[in-house]
C-alpha cells in the first residue's frame, strides 16, 4: 500500500502529539477496506539473539536514530492483520489503546512465551559473572550496567509473545552453572517473577515484570514496570529498573524502534548510583522554542546515551529507609532526596549507543561486533506448568495458524472464568 507519508524522513522521532489523526485515520481506513491477509507471507521470526544482522551502521553519528526493521514482508503482513483487527474491532477503539486489553492474533505472534521473551536482554552473561568476581564496587557497576545496556539491541524483535498465563513456568540454564526460574505469579495485573541462580553461590538475580502496551496510532509504547536487584556475595546488592520502549511505523513510515528516559542503578551498601540517560541531547520544550534563535547544532541520533557513576556521602541503610519506602512498581528505584542527592563525587562516566558500543572512561568495554550474546538452554524435564507445554505455542510453531488461535481463545476463555471464580471467592483479582 502506498501511502502519503513515505516522505516522511526514516527513522524521525514523531512525537504522538504531532501526528497527523486525520492522516492516521484515513490510512487505516484504507486498510480497512482493503484488507487480504495472505498467511503465505507470514514470516517466522526467530530471537534476534540468533538472528541479528550485524555491521558498523551503529557507530556513524549523522544516521537516522533507533533500530530499523528492514523487511518490507514482514511489515506489510502486520499491517494486513492490523487492518483486519481494526475492521472487526472498530478503528477507533484501537488508537490510545492499552494492547493487554485486546486479544490480538497469533498471526502476529512468535512461538515463545513471555517468560521466554524476557531472557533475550540477559545474553551476555559474561559481564554479569565479572560483576560478581570483582572486587571494586565501581568496576562491579560499570559491568552490571554494561550487562543491562548490551542486551537492549536483541529486545526489539517485532513479533509479539503470548501472554503467560497464571501459574505458568519456565526453567533453563546458562553455561557456568547458572539456573534460572521464571514464573507467571499474577493474571490481572500480569505480572512476571524470575530467580537465577550461581552454582558457585556468587550471586542471586531476581527481578518481577509487569509488562504494558499502548497503541497510539503509528506507534506503540511499551514499558516493563517492577524492581530487578542482584545480590553478590559479599553482601553488596545492585538495584535497578527498566527503560522505555517507542516502536514507529505500524500503519505508515518505516519501522524504527526507541528507548528512552533515564536507566538508574543503585548499591547502597556502597553509596554508588549510577544514572544513564538515552538521547541525552534531546531538548526539553523550552530549550526547542529557544533553539529557533541560535544557530543549530549537530546532535547525536536518540540511541545514543551517557551516564555516570557517582558516591553519595549521605547514602546509607537509615537515610535510605524513606526512599525506599517511596519506591513504587514504575520506579523501583526510587529518587534520590535532594538532601542527598546534592553531594556527591563523580566516579566514572560511560557514554555508547545500545545499539553497539559502551565506552567507560573513554575504555571500550563492550563491541557488538566482538561479542554474540548466548540464549539460555531449557532444561530436559520441566515442571508440568512449562510455557513450552502451551497448545497454542505449539501449533504456532508448526505454522497452523487456525489450530493455535482457537487453542489461544480456549486458554484465555479458561484464565478469564477462573479469575471469575477467585475474584467471587476472594473478593480480590489476582
Amino acid at each position: 500500500m502506498a501511502t502519503p507519508a513515505e516522505s516522511i524522513s526514516p527513522g524521525l522521532d514523531i512525537p504522538e502529539d504531532e501526528e497527523d489523526p486525520k492522516q492516521l485515520e484515513k490510512i487505516l481506513q484504507q486498510e480497512c477496506e482493503s484488507v487480504s491477509i495472505d498467511d503465505s507471507r507470514r514470516v517466522e521470526l526467530k530471537p534476534l539473539i540468533e538472528t541479528e544482522q550485524i555491521d558498523d551502521s551503529f557507530l556513524k553519528e549523522d544516521r537516522p536514530s533507533g533500530h530499523l526493521t528492514n523487511d518490507p514482508v514482514l511489515i506489510r503482513y502486520q499491517r494486513s492483520v492490523v487492518g483486519s483487527l481494526a475492521k472487526s474491532a472498530g478503528k477507533n477503539l484501537l488508537m490510545g489503546k492499552s494492547l493487554m486489553n485486546i486479544s490480538l492474533p497469533v498471526r502476529i505472534f512468535e512461538a515463545r512465551s513471555y517468560l521466554q521473551r524476557i531472557t533475550d536482554q540477559w545474553g551476555n552473561m559474561s559481564f554479569l559473572v565479572q560483576s560478581a568476581d570483582a572486587t571494586d564496587p565501581v568496576e562491579r557497576m560499570r559491568l552490571l550496567c554494561t550487562w543491562m545496556i548490551s542486551g537492549l539491541r536483541f529486545t526489539v524483535l517485532q513479533a509479539k509473545p503470548f501472554n503467560p498465563i497464571l501459574g505458568e513456568t519456565y526453567q533453563a540454564t546458562y553455561p557456568g552453572g547458572i539456573n534460572l526460574y521464571m514464573e507467571q505469579v499474577t493474571h490481572h495485573p500480569p505480572a512476571s517473577s524470575w530467580l537465577m541462580t550461581d552454582d558457585a553461590k556468587r550471586f542471586t538475580f531476581t527481578g518481577s515484570a509487569e509488562y504494558h502496551a499502548m497503541f497510539k496510532g503509528n506507534s506503540i509504547s511499551a514499558h516493563q514496570f517492577g524492581p530487578q536487584r542482584v545480590e553478590y556475595r559479599d553482601g553488596s546488592s545492585i538495584e535497578f529498573d527498566w527503560p522505555n520502549l517507542h516502536m514507529t511505523g505500524y500503519i505508515y513510515g518505516q519501522r524504527y524502534s526507541h528507548y528512552n528516559g533515564t536507566l538508574t542503578f543503585r548499591d547502597v551498601k556502597n553509596q554508588l548510583q549510577c544514572q544513564i540517560t538515552f538521547n541525552p541531547d534531546k531538548k526539553s520544550w523550552f530549550g526547542s522554542v529557544t533553539s529557533w534563535f541560535k544557530k543549530p547544532t549537530k546532535t547525536l541520533p536518540s540511541d545514543f546515551f551517557r551516564g555516570e557513576i557517582c558516591r553519595y556521602p549521605l547514602m546509607n541503610a537509615t537515610s535510605m529507609k524513606a526512599v525506599a519506602a517511596s519506591a513504587t512498581l514504575s520506579a523501583p528505584v526510587a529518587p534520590l532526596p535532594s538532601s542527598i542527592a546534592s553531594q556527591k563525587t563523580v566516579l566514572s562516566t560511560c557514554f555508547g549507543t545500545w545499539l553497539g558500543f559502551i565506552d567507560w572512561d573513554k575504555k571500550r568495554y563492550w563491541d557488538v561486533r566482538l561479542m554474540r550474546p548466548i540464549a539460555p538452554t531449557p532444561v530436559e524435564n520441566p515442571l508440568p506448568s512449562d510455557c513450552r507445554f502451551r497448545k497454542d505455542l505449539q501449533h504456532l510453531a508448526r505454522k497452523e495458524l487456525d489450530e493455535a488461535q482457537k487453542a489461544k481463545e480456549e486458554m484465555e476463555d479458561k484464565q478469564r472464568q477462573e479469575a471469575s471464580w477467585r475474584l467471587s471467592g476472594y473478593g480480590r483479582k489476582t
